[in-house]
């Protein structure tokens, strides 16, 4: 039912949803000193990258980097959050979205963030196939090594992190 709800929002600023994409997409933002809020603000704007809707989408996750630029210790929360999603294209646009707010943030380390998708995206037997996802998942990563050289922790500097090759297999 959410879906075909939001796929439904336009560009029309009578709906509330909209105008809270609008302004944090345009900049502005609310008068919000709670991290709670803002944590499930990013929630709900997590949600509607689930729409068909891609004017929608994109704008979400403009909005989405606007917010995190700013409160980048929210990353890894969010991420935890919606690791267990079955929808690629979602995973894709979380880590699109991450990769954004680490190139724009105001604040703060990546080490956290960069060590969580180091254990949860590579260390591990099966590497989820999908090559933009784990690309942006690299780039956070290659972020955090450009900025803190020496700095590694678990991450280990002779990384393939597109090591795991996945054979495509054609059924008859």
């Amino acid at each position: 039912m959410w879906t075909f709800y939001i796929n439904k929002l336009t560009w029309d600023e009578s709906d509330r949803i909209v105008q809270l994409v609008q302004m944090y997409d345009q900049g502005e933002k609310l008068d919000v000193k709670n991290e709670k809020q803002i944590e499930l603000l990013l929630t709900l704007f997590a949600w509607i990258l689930t729409s068909t809707n891609r004017w929608l989408r994109d704008n979400t996750s403009k909005a989405m980097i606007e917010i995190l630029k700013g409160y980048c210790d929210l990353c890894k929360p969010l991420l935890e959050k919606y690791k267990d999603v079955n929808d690629p294209y979602v995973l894709q646009r979380l880590y699109s979205v991450m990769f954004g707010a680490c190139c724009k943030r105001t604040t703060g380390s990546l080490k956290e963030l960069a060590e969580y998708i180091y254990e949860t995206v590579f260390y591990q037997d099966k590497v989820y196939p999908d090559i933009l996802f784990r690309d942006y998942a690299r780039l956070i990563i290659e972020k955090f090594l450009a900025e803190e050289p020496g700095n590694e922790g678990i991450i280990n500097r002779e990384r393939k992190l597109f090591h795991h090759m996945i054979p495509i297999r054609y059924r008859k």
